[in-house]
């Protein structure tokens, strides 16, 4: 870059980190659960029948998040600027040159080299990005930007102390978003699986939460590396995450193990498939007196993106699940709000409005193999999570309101979101 060298020593220690690690083994798509692995309920009272679906629920908006304030040298995002940060995440060096080539007159040279040598560091070319690079002037750039860009053209490295890029600097964002993806992919041969983990899980609640619409192809792309590195950390016994131990006693199943877990520890949400999920268990009957069980203790929760047609299953504020949807059709708009999770229920019977009962089995019943009801200020809607009939809608705004899950994912959503947990549904 023609001034680059300049660039202020603080400025540049200030990005400097590595994200840690983790291994290529075992690689699994965590929405398809392990081999063997058995649904089970609650241990509660059988879940009462789902109501009818075809009505959306009425439901209290999502308050927006404000932006941080833009900083002194930081120019205000405009729709032409996330246009183009969006692109940068979303599209591979050559997409992303074809696309600067058609639409990329409303941007300066510097810009446009700009998003070209990040993507083009973010994918290993970095002596090609250098070259990229060399014709953008750091005086057109925001501290947080040239900062970033030299990160990149320094290769995967240590990237300490990072900052935090809001709405209000969508390319800085962007371009962090890159330079976090290349580092957690590069982790993935280091085996540190939390790091890993802690990485893509930070890539997917960004993607959803900024001032560009999240993109389905890119959260399937970062989905992947994801559930790898959690099959090693949050669904594996040994690794690092909130936990308390329970002794299996003689005569126990998990139903009677998890309420002894609750009776001892007031407010925990848990249920007896995310207990077995956690600690590789195949079912009830694998249980013998004095083995030691980890109960996870980070709240649970869901985030259901709309636009993108994409939920997140979190433990705190880690996703450690995400799974692609089917949304509400025009005028049977999935409603959002915030709810909790009702009494779900295996097999599930359908009621229409207006119609006899369907019951499951039935081709007319497009509830598919579990119903998970969604709960408002204690009443129960006629919106929930469940699986389909027809999987290929899944990805699509298909449903009346609802929100479905290919079976196999609807089944595993059953087994490790407990009654109670929080879904926060986003436009």
């Amino acid at each position: 870059m023609r001034t680059l060298a300049r660039l202020r020593w603080g400025a540049y220690l200030w990005v400097l980190a590595a994200t840690a690690a983790c291994s290529r083994d075992g690689e699994v798509d965590v929405s398809e659960g392990p081999a063997g692995f058995v649904a089970m309920d609650d241990g509660g009272a059988p879940a009462a029948q789902p109501a009818a679906t075809n009505e959306s629920a009425v439901a209290t908006p999502v308050t927006p998040v404000t932006a941080p304030p833009i900083k002194a040298k930081v120019r205000a995002a405009g729709a032409e600027e996330v246009a183009l940060a969006a692109a940068l995440v979303h599209l591979a060096p050559a997409d992303l040159k074809t696309w600067l080539a058609r639409d990329g007159a409303a941007y300066s040279a510097d810009r446009r080299n700009l998003a070209l040598a990040l993507s083009l560091s973010a994918q290993g070319a970095i002596a090609e990005a250098k070259q990229v690079a060399d014709d953008v002037d750091e005086d057109e750039l925001s501290d947080g930007e040239q900062a970033l860009l030299q990160a990149a053209l320094a290769g995967p490295g240590r990237r300490a102390a990072q900052a935090t890029f809001g709405a209000d600097q969508p390319l800085a964002l962007a371009m962090d978003m890159l330079l976090r993806e290349r580092d957690g992919r590069a982790a993935l041969n280091a085996n540190d699986a939390v790091g890993a983990a802690r990485v893509f899980s930070s890539l997917m609640r960004d993607e959803l939460a900024a001032p560009w619409e999240g993109d389905p192809a890119t959260l399937t792309r970062w989905n992947q590396p994801l559930s790898q590195a959690q099959r090693m950390h949050r669904w594996s016994v040994r690794g690092k995450w909130p936990s308390v131990e329970a002794k299996v006693q003689k005569g126990d199943s998990l139903t009677v193990l998890r309420k002894r877990v609750i009776g001892e520890h007031k407010g925990l949400l848990i249920c007896t498939g995310l207990i077995a999920r956690a600690n590789q268990l195949k079912d009830e009957n694998a249980l013998r007196p004095g083995d030691v069980l980890r109960v996870p203790t980070d709240r649970v929760s869901v985030v259901v993106d709309v636009s993108s047609r994409w939920m997140l299953y979190l433990h705190g504020d880690e996703v450690a699940a995400a799974f692609e949807i089917g949304v509400g059709r025009d005028g049977h708009d999935t409603p959002i709000g915030n709810y909790t999770v009702g009494p779900k229920q295996k097999e599930p019977m359908w009621f229409p409005k207006g119609g006899k009962p369907v019951p499951f089995g039935d081709p007319e019943n497009p509830l598919g193999t579990r119903w998970i009801p969604w709960m408002l200020d204690g009443v129960k809607t006629d919106v929930g999570f469940h699986g389909t009939n027809a999987e290929a809608g899944v990805g699509g705004r298909v449903s009346q309101g609802c929100v479905r899950l290919r079976n196999v994912d609807a089944e595993l959503l059953f087994d490790i979101l407990p009654e109670g947990s929080e879904i926060r549904v986003q436009p």
